[in-house]
């Protein structure tokens, strides 16, 4: 999120997310958020609402960011975490957050949401393989290639699996993608394990 914007309006904008969320909590469905319920349930005008936002979408990646941005910032780890710490604290989260991301996922627009997961877990999973990465073994590319292979199967299981159209639980998705990665990134998953 945009570091330079005013307190004042970093404020507005959380009430109009929290005010989302707590609809998106009580309402179960994006189709049944209306414009008019979320100003009123954030206690602001419809003309502030969009100063800061466009449509009810924007709020929705907005509110997505957000969540990210709070897992994915490395205060959580010490250092940079191994590939199965990293996937055991988004184990966590994504069990802390499942009401959220079935209701999202499962919308008319949930494949778009699902989109923004994958860049989301993508970029994290580039990072931190790119510094256990022997650069001898493989190149940038290569390792961005089987990065965005592995991440792509994964959240094509998690969206399954949040749109229950997936018999598995969390823990297995992560166990098999973990198994998975161990083929697609030998050296990286070697390496860490050593």
């Amino acid at each position: 999120m945009d570091q330079t914007i005013s307190p004042a309006i970093k404020r507005t904008k959380q009430r109009i997310r929290q005010a989302f969320a707590s609809l998106l909590e009580e309402k179960k469905s994006l189709s049944n958020i209306t414009i008019t319920e979320l100003v009123k349930r954030a206690g602001v005008s419809r003309s502030v609402f969009y100063t800061h936002y466009k449509n009810l979408h924007a709020v929705i990646v907005d509110f997505q960011t957000e969540i990210f941005e709070n897992f994915f910032s490395y205060t959580t780890f010490e250092q940079t975490p191994t590939a199965e710490e990293y996937f055991t604290k988004l184990t966590e989260f994504l069990h802390h957050n499942e009401a959220i991301y079935r209701q999202l996922l499962s919308s008319p627009e949930g494949l778009e949401y699902g989109f923004l997961l994958n860049q989301d877990i993508c970029r994290q999973c580039y990072q931190i393989f790119s510094e256990a990465n022997d650069a001898k073994k493989r190149t940038a590319e290569e390792l961005k290639t089987s990065i965005n292979f592995f991440v792509d199967g994964f959240t094509g299981l998690l969206i399954k699996y949040y749109r229950q159209e997936l018999d598995l639980t969390l823990e297995q998705i992560v166990n098999y993608s973990m198994e998975a990665a161990k083929t697609l990134l030998p050296q990286v998953i070697a390496r860490e394990s050593a």
